[in-house]
């Protein structure tokens, strides 16, 4: 039995019922049309097999998939594979324009190459982002999938600190491709080693090109900021730059605070998987258990970070 644990995401809520039948019968059915076309673009057996695709092509053990706010892979134990978890959202992807089997197929083998890159430390998190875009530009040329999709979404992404701009993204895609379509071509079986000895090579060619869009995306956030600042009034209220940092504040842990219940989940099924005999006599069991105990330390953490950040936003409204 595979490694993963998938809970379908895709039931809607019903509509309450009201006095007119005629009405019950419009919104259920405008409701089934909105799931026909949620399943019909992403549906669940899809995405189970395009990440254990994606998993087997790095040769990685599957992992577990679960229901998530966005689209990410967490690595726990950064010594092993076999606890990595990937979260998926269908209306995050349907949101961006991911549709059909080959875009999803490269979202994640980007995501199951952060799993591969989990263990290398000390790497620039534009770097790690433009590997990930690189390898599923060497799994495109190399399993003859359709990139055209992935590549028109990813040119619409937007710069900022953890994310590289969509261009320079596409560029690194591209060049992917390229290199497994020479080495193939040289008779060279492409590896994740000898793919990744170019990618360090290209991304050494390219420093100063990342270097200039680094400073443009710098210079394009402060502009925002100073605009928003421009447009402060003199009431002595909270300003509209400080409002938002802190509507960012807080939707930033809602989401951590997600993530990091999805870890509580995780670790209590390891739990359930070593609460036997044997998983107590070699002490998986103990081992777990303290795992479990962090994430939740961790959680409760998250969550009074978040309470608190809700806090400061309702009283600077």
């Amino acid at each position: 039995m595979d490694n993963y644990s998938f809970t379908p995401d895709t039931q809607m809520q019903s509509y309450p019922y009201t006095d007119d039948p005629k009405l019950d019968i419009l919104r259920h059915e405008a409701q089934l049309v909105i799931q026909d076309v949620r399943d019909f673009s992403l549906p669940d057996d899809l995405v189970i097999s395009v990440v254990n695709s994606a998993s087997d092509f790095f040769g990685q053990p599957h992992p577990y998939i679960i229901n998530a706010d966005g689209t990410w892979e967490m690595a726990n134990d950064t010594s092993t594979f076999n606890d990595d978890i990937i979260g998926f959202s269908r209306q995050q992807m349907m949101e961006m324009g991911i549709y059909g089997q080959d875009a999803l197929s490269l979202v994640m083998t980007h995501e199951c190459c952060h799993r591969a890159l989990q263990n290398i430390g000390n790497i620039d998190p534009w770097e790690h982002e433009l590997a990930c875009d690189y390898f599923a530009g060497v799994r495109a040329a190399m399993q003859h999938i359709d990139s055209s999709n992935f590549e028109n979404v990813l040119i619409n992404t937007q710069g900022g600190e953890h994310h590289p701009v969509g261009s320079l993204r596409v560029d690194f895609v591209e060049h992917g491709k390229q290199m497994a379509q020479e080495l193939i071509g040289d008779g060279i079986q492409p590896t994740f080693e000898n793919c990744l000895e170019l990618f360090n090579k290209h991304l050494s060619e390219e420093c100063q090109t990342i270097q200039l869009h680094r400073e443009a995306v710098i210079d394009m956030q402060s502009h925002i900021q100073k605009t928003d600042s421009d447009q402060l009034s003199f009431t002595g209220k909270y300003s509209g730059s400080e409002i938002n940092k802190l509507k960012s504040d807080v939707e930033t842990l809602e989401y951590e605070l997600n993530y990091k219940n999805s870890d509580v989940g995780h670790h209590q099924r390891c739990v359930d998987l070593v609460d036997t005999p044997n998983g107590h006599k070699n002490g998986e069991y103990d081992y777990e258990v303290k795992q479990l105990n962090k994430a939740i330390s961790d959680c409760d953490y998250t969550a009074s970070r978040l309470k608190d950040a809700q806090e400061r936003l309702n009283n600077a409204l």
